[in-house]
């Protein structure tokens, strides 16, 4: 078959299949179309889909957590609704001593992990909103990071710079000055 050809039959299958894709997802329940994590779980969480059929929805790592950081999901989808969550720029997971949320967790969508292999998430700094950028000496971000300059820290041109040390706890985020904040936890 000449690539011409090929390309044809190819383009018409993805057009094909593409439409077909489209009517299909359309038609199916909201729980059975894959969906991106978009909230920033407890330290220790598996992947998002095992997340949400696993959690029993039961608070204990809520009900535990020292920082009271850790809240219920409520009126988004039966899906989502009663699993736990973070909303860094109100209350970030503070790392505690214990991890307590990992420990209570009987379902097993909290798995135990130590401190230092937590990935909840990376902080990204949006270096145009960064008071740094506009000539302030800020570092706030840097000086609150439980984890030093593993996490965060002021290269050598003065821009913060996140390092692969970072857990995703939203420390930096909850405490950066600027509104809505310069720092914050992607997934």
């Amino acid at each position: 078959m000449s690539d011409s050809r090929r390309d044809f039959f190819r383009r018409v299958l993805d057009k094909t299949l593409g439409q077909a894709a489209d009517i299909v997802g359309d038609q199916l329940p909201a729980s059975m179309v894959a969906q991106p994590r978009t909230r920033l779980r407890p330290p220790g969480a598996i992947a998002e889909a095992q997340f949400l059929d696993t959690c029993y929805r039961c608070g204990n790592c809520v009900d535990v957590c020292p920082a009271q950081a850790i809240q219920h999901v409520k009126g988004v989808s039966e899906e989502e609704n009663g699993t736990p969550f973070i909303a860094a720029r109100d209350q970030p997971c503070l790392v505690c001593t214990g991890l307590e949320c990992m420990q209570v967790c009987p379902s097993g969508a909290l798995q135990p992990v130590a401190r230092e292999a937590i990935r909840m998430g990376m902080a990204q700094v949006d270096g145009t909103a960064c008071l740094r950028s506009q000539g302030d000496d800020c570092q706030v971000c840097v000086d609150m990071c439980p984890y030093d300059e593993t996490a965060i820290r002021i290269d050598d041109s003065g821009t913060v710079q996140v390092m692969s040390g970072c857990v995703g706890c939203g420390i930096c985020e909850w405490k950066c000055p600027v509104e809505p904040a310069a720092v914050r936890v992607q997934l």
